[in-house]
């Protein structure tokens, strides 16, 4: 029997959206997801009761929430996190850090840094991509005092530990911070 041959499949930045309809997902160098297997996510408001969320996070396996932090707080790290990057051509040129808009001319590839799985073969990069993890301001971030509350509530927990990177990873897989 003759081995199968999966082609790659198309890099994200090659693809065309049409508004409102879903893109075609897959992880790096997987096939694409099942179309049954995604959808839309549905925004769960600030004000939704926690037992509710609970809820709907047992239920959905995520919660959506918005606002459980200052936009302009979030807006001012993502700007701070983007000009960290910005050399290495991730940002659409002409385009803002505090934007964060992706450079479509880029394939999505040679961003890859911590968890990677084809890291750029310029050390440089690849340590510019790693450190934005370890950096000062995406550690304050993960302090910030709205989110950790929002996530001690959410949780019924009395006090958190800070693990780095491990609560903004769960908490951005859970919760959609915008």
């Amino acid at each position: 029997m003759a081995a199968a041959i999966q082609t790659a499949p198309v890099p994200a930045h090659e693809l065309i959206y049409e508004p409102r309809q879903l893109p075609k997902l897959r992880s790096n160098h997987g096939k694409y997801l099942d179309d049954n297997s995604v959808g839309w996510m549905i925004e769960t408001s600030i004000d939704t009761p926690l037992e509710e969320m609970r809820r709907r996070f047992e239920d959905d396996g995520y919660v959506f929430v918005k606002s459980v932090m200052p936009r302009e707080d979030v807006l001012d790290m993502r700007q701070a996190y983007f000009e960290h990057l910005a050399h290495t051509g991730i940002l659409k040129p002409g385009t803002s850090a505090r934007d964060g808009i992706f450079n479509d001319g880029e394939d999505p590839i040679v961003h890859n840094g911590v968890g990677g799985k084809d890291l750029p073969q310029d050390i440089e990069r690849v340590n510019t991509l790693m450190s934005a993890h370890t950096h000062p301001m995406y550690l304050a971030f993960l302090e910030h005092p709205k989110l950790r509350q929002f996530v001690r509530e959410f949780m019924g927990w009395e006090k958190d530990v800070l693990i780095k990177r491990t609560l903004l990873r769960w908490a951005y897989s859970v919760f959609i911070i915008h």
